[in-house]
């Protein structure tokens, strides 16, 4: 009598194993689905923006002072808002910040350079700023020396000054005398 239980419950719980193994181990269409439809959210949320990797920023400053013997020269950069990303490559990062609404100002020894531009970048690993179609004056004793729109402005930060470089700028200027 013992062993014909022992058999029966051998083969009861053999037989439930091997239900158990058929349902663990049969994909169904819906499991396809379910699989595809999360490959599909990774892959999105892979490419989206991580909130660990970004931040909103509001009311953005950006200054630089350098001072060379008597030649001082300070500049600045404002923006309504900002975005700042940390963006991976390779084994480093590189670091960005996406500006609007900007105006700037570069400070001289014998003029000052005000810029005005809807958006720009700066990036940090290269300490430059750039921006595109940026309406631009020079200053000199309160008088507008220069008034133009610069296709594309770039700003580096380096070896203690602003480097300008203004490419493809039209430029008016409206008292000739005050140049000469």
């Amino acid at each position: 009598m013992f062993t014909r239980a022992l058999i029966i419950t051998l083969v009861c719980i053999g037989g439930f194993g091997c239900w158990v193994g058929f349902k663990a181990c049969r994909i169904t269409e819906k499991d396809r689905l379910d699989f595809h439809a999360m490959l599909h959210h990774q892959h999105s949320e892979n490419n989206a923006d991580h909130p660990l990797t970004q931040q909103n920023k509001r009311g953005v400053i950006k200054e630089a002072y350098f001072s060379n013997g008597n030649d001082r020269r300070h500049t600045k950069i404002t923006a309504d808002s900002s975005t700042l990303r940390v963006i991976p490559i390779g084994d480093s990062y590189e670091m960005i910040e996406r500006m609007q609404n900007i105006k700037g100002s570069i400070e001289e020894a014998n003029c000052i350079r005000k810029f005005q531009s809807r958006s720009g970048t700066y990036y940090y690993n290269t300490h430059e700023f750039v921006s595109q179609m940026v309406a631009m004056q020079m200053l000199g004793d309160d008088d507008i020396i220069l008034n133009g729109l610069v296709k594309q402005l770039k700003l580096s930060f380096r070896d203690r000054q602003t480097r300008i470089e203004a490419d493809q700028m039209q430029a008016h200027i409206p008292n000739i005398k005050a140049v000469r």
